[in-house]
């Protein structure tokens, strides 16, 4: 099987697919792929966190619902300007502003490996837009060495670990309130069956056909927290890796993220405290048995590396 990450672009959702399908690697990450799709016509189309038609490396919201404008500001779309077409051609990954001018996102959406995703792509993000296809919400550039890896992240491709990055905008953010991180004492956030709310522009499909199957509008999904011992479970009977002291699982049949959602948090409405960073799945968007996978920001390993970085 292959492993899903929730990014956005067809023609890296193809490369992606077919050397996925060479390796016999059951694992997916949430990201939209490279070349840049037809502008879809209606406002309300999804986009999703796997390898699929419109993202390398990030998934889209399965079974969600579409969110108002202005409704989380924090929310932000990494787009990579060299594609021809405006925001929702050039939108891979998501992200969060986590201070007036850092934004946390997973490792993969940036990360260079062989060539996969371009040290040089020309990185725009845009904060506050719930809607790609409207000009709402600030535009800032990220110079190449303003974006920051976790140190201990390499790409493994059976189950990211340490899957953070850190983004340093080339100008601060006004007006916008931060999203808050949870702290090391918040490990109630992430109790089995707790709601917590997971948003993006990933697909709104499992398996997402075309540009068709990627919406304009920002969608946001309730999902309840699982075990740790049944997600390690799930992803061992593949040969992934789950660590529960570095990630959190989090899904339901029918609910979860999907592929052009790498990147974007998995959080508490109510507080507006993200507990995770969506990351990685298996077995197709929404199934039961796989819960996508999320980097967890507490964990004393990522979450201090999170807030050093910031401050640079």
């Amino acid at each position: 099987m292959a492993v899903d990450k929730v990014i956005r672009d067809p023609l890296w959702a193809t490369l992606v697919g077919a050397l996925v399908a060479a390796m016999g690697v059951s694992f997916f990450v949430f990201v939209q792929s490279g070349e840049a799709a037809p502008q879809a016509a209606a406002d309300e189309q999804p986009p999703y966190a796997s390898v699929s038609p419109k993202s390398p490396m990030s998934p889209m919201i399965v079974g969600g619902t579409a969110v108002s404008n202005g409704k989380y500001p924090f929310m932000v779309a990494l787009l990579d300007k060299r594609k021809p077409g405006g925001a929702f051609q050039e939108q891979f990954c998501d992200g969060t502003l986590i201070d007036k001018d850092s934004v946390l996102t997973a490792a993969h959406c940036v990360f260079s490996n062989r060539g996969i995703f371009p040290s040089r792509m020309k990185l725009v993000v845009v904060v506050g837009r719930t809607a790609l296809n409207q000009n709402r919400g600030q535009l800032r550039s990220v110079p190449l060495s303003h974006r920051f890896i976790h140190p201990r992240y390499n790409g493994n491709k059976r189950g990211d670990v340490y899957d953070a990055a850190v983004l340093k905008l080339s100008r601060p953010v006004k007006g916008i309130k931060p999203i808050k991180l949870a702290t090391a004492g918040q490990n109630d956030l992430e109790k089995p069956g707790r709601i917590l709310t997971a948003a993006g522009w990933g697909s709104v499909r499992s398996k997402p056909q075309s540009v068709e199957d990627y919406p304009k509008r920002m969608r946001e999904v309730s999902v309840p927290v699982v075990s740790d011992s049944r997600a390690k479970r799930a992803y061992q009977s593949k040969g992934l890796k789950y660590l529960p002291s570095l990630q959190v699982a989090a899904g339901k049949k029918g609910k979860n993220v999907c592929f052009g959602d790498s990147g974007g948090p998995l959080f508490d409405s109510g507080s507006r405290t993200q507990v995770g960073i969506t990351s990685y799945g298996a077995g197709g968007c929404g199934q039961a048995r796989y819960p996508a996978v999320y980097t967890e920001v507490n964990s004393p390993g990522i979450g201090k590396w999170i807030l050093r970085t910031a401050k640079r």
